[in-house]
């Protein structure tokens, strides 16, 4: 079983090599985030989308600067700016 302290360290590892985030393949991207957290072998990430960087998010990805770390589809409409939540876990 792996502990919790290894499965934090890979979730510090993960986060420390997040870049950006990329929405519907890159038509709009985000590099500041507002938290960018790790605890408890958990990555969260608190980002805003503004109105009109697209109307509807299909696809998240987030990336490092060597290539994607996560890829998500969804469907989010955006029609003000918009708070995203996103939660990484690091699971055995």
């Amino acid at each position: 079983m792996i502990t919790k302290v290894f499965k934090n360290e890979m979730a510090q590892y993960a986060a420390d090599r997040i870049d950006k985030i990329a929405l519907n393949a890159g038509a709009y991207t985000i590099s500041a985030f507002t938290v960018k957290q790790v605890e408890e072998g958990t990555i969260t990430l608190n980002y805003i989308i503004p109105i009109g960087a697209v109307p509807t998010v299909n696809r998240i990805e987030v990336k490092s600067l060597t290539g994607t770390i996560s890829d998500n589809a969804v469907n989010i409409p955006i029609t003000t700016d918009t708070l995203i939540v996103q939660v990484i876990s690091v699971e055995e």
